[in-house]
């Protein structure tokens, strides 16, 4: 069993999710540092420590990722590197991604960029 493995049975899910907000923009690139496309085409769900993202093309399991996240009203994206943890596909090509952040997000990041009225 590899570390990801471990990881993933160990913690299945880290934190609540909950719904992004409105006009929250995401991109995420393959690779560290990132050098492919956008391959977003949605961000379904966030917590402080990684997304769930509807993709145009599909992400291995263990790929290293960096998504990048505006919320609304805010001058400059954060940044953060992570690891695709599980992976599924979808009709027509698309598939669900959820991505681990190497390093979480701050308690004001998460604040502006979801609902936090309701987990998803």
């Amino acid at each position: 069993m590899d570390l990801l493995e471990l990881f993933t049975d160990l913690y299945p899910r880290t934190g609540m999710r909950y719904p992004p907000r409105t006009g929250t923009n995401v991109a995420c690139r393959a690779g560290a540092p990132a050098t492919g496309p956008d391959t977003v085409l949605s961000l379904v769900n966030l917590s402080d420590a990684g997304v769930r993202l509807v993709l145009r093309t599909a992400l291995d399991v263990g790929q290293l990722v960096e998504v990048e996240l505006l919320a609304p009203g805010w001058k400059r994206p954060v940044h953060r590197s992570g690891v695709v943890v599980w992976a599924r596909g979808l009709e027509e090509g698309t598939s669900h991604a959820g991505i681990f952040f190497s390093r979480s997000l701050s308690p004001v990041e998460f604040r502006d960029l979801c609902q936090a009225r309701r987990p998803a």
